[in-house]
């Protein structure tokens, strides 16, 4: 009877453990993923985090030096053609062009020119109620006019004396004794630009430029912006009124040319000042500015491609296909466990059977055991 008893013992601690054991492998899939699986998954990352930034670098820096050649062996057959055939208006001393911008710089000489003005202008001081028209003859000095085009459209003008020709564009001019110029030198034509443009008979710029310097002396001189044209006599006696310089003009027309001026503002100034928004890139800056926009580009690229290897979860796309494994290795391993135990539990009945068989044959009724519950065999 004993050795039932000691195998029914055995029996039921295996049963016991195969129970504890079925319980506990459902947590092995959790172990497994986050000890194993994606441990490992992170070391791989790591690994190729090392790998792009040395082979995407390489390549990267490859195709940046591939990419700025091609670019610039193209870019060094560039030419801007013009192909319009420019004729210089009259007196043109200079033609500058900048990004949009066209500046002509004509110089007329020196020449006693009939100018129309309001009456009231050509005394010493301003006639009050007079408003009628005269022409007068006055000796001028050398005159330079500025004229600003952007896109072939007239900006506006500029113009100051000299007493002798340009020679450089560091050369100054002088403020004007005419009246209807503003103080930086800049001719108010009665008109905006607009009007301006729309009166133009011509297209090219030797015909605008024509039209627009016969507007200026045709146009009747008023007192609009007229401070300094009353100071003029503060310079020289002559210019005291519009008679006496037209009188000196008549006897020796040189005499302007001796005038002492003191607004002065050089041809460099106005060239900077009309195009200071606008540049031209040489060839050094151009090969500068492309090599920085590739290098950008480039750095986001790769900034972009490490960024992904970075921050990519791997765990969220691989353990499902992990999950379904091992949840099939555990199906499996509970049908075998539930197999023993079934097989135990049979086991168990089958000594039960023959245990009650044997106490029914022996016909011993002895008080069953407290831990196991199997009648005691008689000692």
């Amino acid at each position: 009877m004993k050795k039932y008893i000691q195998k029914y013992e055995s029996i039921k601690r295996a049963s016991s453990l195969a129970i504890q054991k079925s319980e506990d492998i459902k947590n092995i899939a959790e172990d497994v993923l986050t000890n194993v699986v994606i441990e490992t998954i992170r070391k791989y990352q790591q690994k190729i985090n090392v790998g792009i930034q040395d082979s995407v670098n390489d390549l990267l820096e490859n195709f940046k030096k591939n990419v700025s050649e091609s670019i610039f062996n193209i870019a060094s057959n560039w030419r801007v053609e013009n192909s319009d055939y420019i004729l210089f208006p009259r007196g043109c001393r200079f033609c500058y062009k900048k990004g949009n911008n066209t500046i002509v710089i004509i110089e007329q000489e020196p020449q006693i020119r009939s100018l129309l003005f309001e009456s009231s202008m050509l005394e010493e001081m301003p006639v009050k109620g007079v408003s009628n028209s005269e022409r007068i003859a006055l000796a001028l000095p050398y005159i330079v006019f500025i004229i600003h085009f952007k896109k072939n459209h007239f900006m506006g003008m500029y113009t100051g004396w000299r007493n002798a020709p340009l020679n450089d564009l560091n050369a100054d001019i002088f403020r004007p004794f005419l009246p209807n110029i503003h103080e930086n030198f800049s001719v108010c034509t009665g008109i905006t630009h607009k009007e301006m443009e729309d009166n133009m008979s011509g297209d090219n710029i030797t015909q605008k430029c024509d039209f627009v310097l016969s507007h200026f002396w045709n146009s009747k001189f008023n007192c609009d912006l007229s401070n300094f044209w009353w100071k003029k006599g503060d310079f020289d006696d002559r210019l005291i009124s519009a008679r006496t310089w037209s009188k000196f003009s008549l006897l020796d027309s040189s005499f302007i040319l001796m005038v002492v001026h003191s607004e002065a503002k050089s041809i460099e100034y106005f060239l900077n000042i009309l195009t200071m928004h606008d540049y031209e890139l040489d060839e050094v800056t151009l090969k500068h500015t492309i090599s920085e926009t590739i290098d950008k580009c480039v750095e986001g690229l790769f900034f972009k491609i490490t960024r992904y290897f970075r921050n990519t979860k791997f765990e969220k796309y691989h353990p499902k296909e992990i999950s379904d494994i091992l949840k099939r290795i555990i199906i499996d391993s509970n049908s075998e466990v539930s197999e023993t135990i079934f097989t135990i539990k049979f086991e168990l009945q089958k000594l039960e059977a023959q245990i009650t068989n044997y106490m029914v044959r022996q016909d011993i009724n002895y008080p069953p055991d407290k831990e196991s519950g199997i009648p005691a065999e008689k000692m």
